[in-house]
């Protein structure tokens, strides 16, 4: 599985189903690799987070998103993240 997919993986997973988060740190930081890699600092600067958000931001662990990818390879699920060209454009819109 690709770097980027486990990235998306784990910010769905830190900020939930139903979360404008991820969204809002796209426009903010332009990529899933920079909201990855960014630290406490980086996320408490832009304002929007509460404490609980950049708290679970600041894990990186992504043995979760590597299990849950395993487990659609298994049962022959594929992942289509947020900003693949293929992601349709009314879905992000929601």
């Amino acid at each position: 599985m690709n770097q980027p997919v486990l990235l998306w993986i784990w910010l769905s997973l830190v900020c939930g189903p139903d979360s404008d988060v991820p969204v809002r740190l796209l426009g903010a930081m332009h990529s899933i690799d920079a909201i990855f890699e960014a630290a406490r600092e980086d996320y408490a600067s832009l304002g929007f987070l509460k404490d609980s958000v950049i708290t679970a931001l600041c894990d990186k662990s992504l043995d979760r998103p590597r299990r849950i990818t395993e487990v659609c390879a298994q049962k022959n699920i594929g992942i289509l993240p947020y900003d693949s060209m293929l992601y349709p454009e009314r879905l992000r819109r929601i």
